[in-house]
């Protein structure tokens, strides 16, 4: 036995103690800290990551916004659907880009209720397919409106479409369907019709555009800025067929 030996005194192992908790419990904080830091730069990156790519899809929808095809927004466009525009306002291409600002009192600038496609608890109102239209009410109030009319991929034509023959197209790329709306282009003119049949060819698909009774059905004579037009009529060699199409984006 060596003498002379002791062990800890209960004070000092307290005391050890205590100092070890609050090494640990720093150390801890650290960790801690750093995690929520973690986190924090992680929901920012993802954030921005987002912003970019909201920023992108905006700056798609934009790039797609308004046109006539190949032809120039100040030429002819013949629309050949029954309703005016403000009874098929998600085919209005003349509008292009609008924006509708949110109002501290709820309501927005200009009314969408009576310029857009809705669907929602009250029905559908100008709305071609049923269901497709904006349901305001799952808008938050706060949130701004824009609205972007555009036209989807162009598909090449086989030849002119002349009178009420089916519109020919090269290939089959795009999957064209009966009651979409289509906008013929030449360069020179545009003219938009729904396509009422379709069927395959040799070279592509022929597109049917048989007139009808609804607004969003083909009438028997276009309506273009300033007189009319009884068939579509182009002559120039490049011919485009591309769909129209809304997008509605809240921000």
């Amino acid at each position: 036995m060596i003498m002379g030996s002791r062990g800890f005194t209960l004070i000092e192992v307290m005391l050890a103690l205590s100092l070890s908790l609050l090494l640990l419990g720093a150390v801890m904080a650290m960790l801690v800290g750093s995690q929520h830091s973690s986190s924090a730069l992680a929901a920012r990156a993802r954030a921005h990551e987002n912003l970019q790519l909201a920023f992108a899809l905006i700056g798609a929808a934009v790039r797609r916004g308004g046109g006539f095809g190949c032809a120039h927004p100040q030429r002819p466009l013949v629309r050949f659907l029954n309703g005016d525009w403000s009874e098929i306002p998600e085919y209005d291409i003349t509008q292009a880009v609008v924006g509708y600002d949110a109002q501290s009192n709820g309501s927005f600038n200009p009314e969408p209720g009576i310029t857009l496609p809705l669907s929602g608890d009250d029905g559908n109102h100008r709305v071609h397919h049923s269901g497709h239209g904006i349901d305001l009410d799952d808008i938050e109030p706060t949130a701004d409106i824009l609205v972007i009319r555009g036209l989807g991929p162009p598909a090449f034509l086989a030849d002119s479409p002349l009178g009420r023959n089916p519109i020919s197209t090269l290939d089959r790329s795009i999957d064209f369907a009966t009651n979409d709306v289509v906008l013929i282009s030449d360069c020179e003119q545009a003219a938009m019709v729904k396509v009422t049949g379709v069927a395959n060819s040799a070279r592509g698909l022929l597109l049917s555009w048989a007139q009808g009774p609804g607004v969003f059905d083909n009438a028997g004579v276009g309506v273009v800025a300033g007189g009319a037009c009884g068939g579509v009529v182009v002559a120039a060699p490049v011919l485009v067929l591309v769909l129209v199409v809304l997008v509605v984006l809240v921000l």
